[in-house]
């Protein structure tokens, strides 16, 4: 049925092209035309409808035109021979503005318009990407502060935004991007893509890609006992995609940035396959061998286990992590005030100091069946406890046996073997922090996706990076060393032989801020003898008591 023509309606707009003559905005085309008026978008209220298109030029009302009051709000888009769009209404106050009066229309979408665009300009900048915090700005606006709108419309705002830049549509751009820098470069610091892999599975796109440089790979190489780090984090886009950082870190602390990466999920085999891509190509490139001895990670599977099947390293898990995760733990389901809460963290804190300073995986178990069986008949079992959804009976010890204890004991002092092993992934994670600031933290198109990654892996190349740096002592240590060496062969320090090792034991302290060797009590060549044999057998795993509770840890020979 053909719409009626507007011409004899009281009150309504016309047709007519020429009628239109006043100019009020230019776009660069005509679907920022429609974004900026809300034509196409689910809204209740003031929003732009196409009513009418002859040629290029494309009529518009108010989808609120029949409320009760109606909005007479009415313009026209005209295309130019650039594709850019102009813009005009009619020379008549009724028609410029949208009535406020007008009664809301509909079930679904926003109920005001202005309003979702406050919200899709935060959700674009770095500071204001998350959709919590884009909402809680909006409301806080000095000007035009947004008061109707809910998180959920702001989370699938969030999720419309990227996939208008990151929709099926834009796959084979992305493939495109990549491939044009897939080659290995002429120059050492020149960046290219040492893996990628752009696939479609169903409905969602799979993406991953790792960027690097010659020289970076040549870092990787040269320095076998540097030990290898990696670290993820999910703020690098709106799409939530995680950023990977793979480097290593020499005995002074430093962290190396060796490869950068960025996938659409944080599957193991995702992970795994990217770095068998990275190690491949460094084996091509370099002719060397790519494996590391040690790798530290957080507790995330897909890392953990790609760095141990991929570079041969055995683990080593983040202490920071540790003890964060078991803090958080307390404060969730710890039972009393913040203050008793903390009075049971500081009583857990020490204990798992203890257990970091174990020697061996045997020494390792024992302390924390011993701290364990301590825990069971103390506070802290007791204060939290709490039941999961199945009404099962968890607790803290339960917990950390099991989380810490069992699936990823590694982070005790011994788990290195006696290599200088940083005790903390925090290296890794600032590079995350800097390179996410360095990206913007915004919604960005294809080409500035691979243009950034390539771009970061050659400004990394540039700086200097000493692989086998080795680790700097403070000189008070120094002079701490040559003063305990002048009491080494005396009652202070006893030298004792046990099973073909030197062992040097002194009396424990007596005041625990106290370091001076010198200061404390002589001790028997018995005595001696009997801390060694308790302390080896704890490295062993085995119970033996000693002449002392609390035995200062004897010194092994270098």
């Amino acid at each position: 049925m053909k719409r009626p023509a507007a011409h004899g309606t009281p009150g309504a707009a016309t047709f007519v092209a020429s009628e239109y003559t006043v100019w009020k905005q230019t776009y660069s085309s005509k679907s920022a035309c429609y974004d900026d008026l809300g034509c196409g978008k689910f809204c209740r209220g003031h929003a732009a409808r196409a009513v009418k298109s002859s040629g290029k030029v494309t009529f518009l009302r108010c989808r609120l035109r029949s409320s009760k009051p109606p909005c007479h709000w009415s313009a026209m888009i005209r295309v130019a021979s650039d594709d850019s769009v102009e813009l005009l209404q009619l020379d008549d106050p009724k028609f410029a503005e949208h009535n406020s009066k007008s009664v809301l229309q509909g079930k679904r979408g926003w109920e005001d318009f202005q309003e979702r665009k406050t919200v899709s300009k935060l959700l674009t900048d770095c500071a204001t990407s998350r959709p919590q915090r884009a909402l809680r700005s909006a409301r806080l606006l000095d000007v035009g502060p947004v008061k109707k709108v809910q998180l959920k419309q702001v989370q699938k705002l969030k999720e419309n935004l990227v996939k208008k830049v990151y929709g099926c549509r834009e796959i084979g751009q992305l493939r495109e991007a990549i491939n044009k820098r897939k080659a290995l470069p002429a120059a050492r610091d020149r960046g290219y893509f040492c893996y990628s892999s752009v696939s479609t599975d169903g409905k969602k796109n799979k993406v991953a890609m790792v960027a690097t440089t010659r020289l970076l790979q040549e870092r990787w190489v040269n320095q076998p006992s540097c030990v290898a780090s990696m670290d993820g984090g999910f703020k690098f886009n709106l799409l939530g995609w995680p950023l990977h950082v793979l480097g290593h870190v020499n005995e002074a602390g430093q962290f190396g940035l060796c490869a950068l990466g960025l996938s659409s999920n944080l599957e193991q085999k995702t992970v795994q396959s990217m770095l068998e891509g990275f190690r491949d190509s460094t084996a091509r490139v370099t002719r060397s061998n790519t494996r590391k001895k040690l790798a530290m990670s957080d507790a995330e599977a897909a890392y953990r286990k790609s760095l141990r099947e991929v570079f041969g390293a055995s683990n080593l898990m983040c202490y920071f992590h540790v003890k964060q995760a078991c803090k958080d733990y307390i404060v969730k389901h710890g039972h009393g005030s913040a203050e008793q809460r903390n009075e049971i963290w500081d009583l857990v804190s020490d204990d798992i100091d203890v257990l970091r300073g174990a020697q061996t995986l045997a020494d390792f178990q024992s302390r924390c069946a011993a701290i364990k069986a301590q825990w069971d008949a103390g506070i802290v079992s007791e204060r939290t406890a709490w039941l999961d959804k199945g009404k099962e009976e968890r607790n803290f010890p339960e917990y950390f046996a099991r989380q810490w204890g069992t699936q990823v004991p590694d982070w005790y002092i011994g788990a290195s073997n006696a290599a200088i092993a940083p005790s903390t992934n925090n290296a890794a994670e600032a590079c995350i922090k800097n390179t996410r600031l360095d990206a913007g933290n915004v919604v960005a198109g294809i080409g500035e996706i691979v243009a950034f990654l390539l771009s970061q892996v050659e400004a990394v190349s540039r700086n200097n990076f000493d692989a086998a740096a080795a680790r700097v002592t403070p000189r008070p240590v120094w002079r701490r060393a040559a003063a305990f060496s002048t009491h080494i062969g005396t009652q202070l320090v006893r030298k004792v032989e046990q099973d073909g090792q030197a062992w040097y034991v002194c009396s424990p302290r007596e005041d625990p801020s106290d370091e001076d060797v010198g200061a404390r009590k002589v001790l028997s060549t018995v005595s001696a003898t009997a801390l060694v044999k308790a302390f080896c057998a704890q490295r062993q795993g085995k119970c033996c008591k000693t002449l002392n509770p609390k035995p200062q840890t004897p010194n092994p020979n270098p």
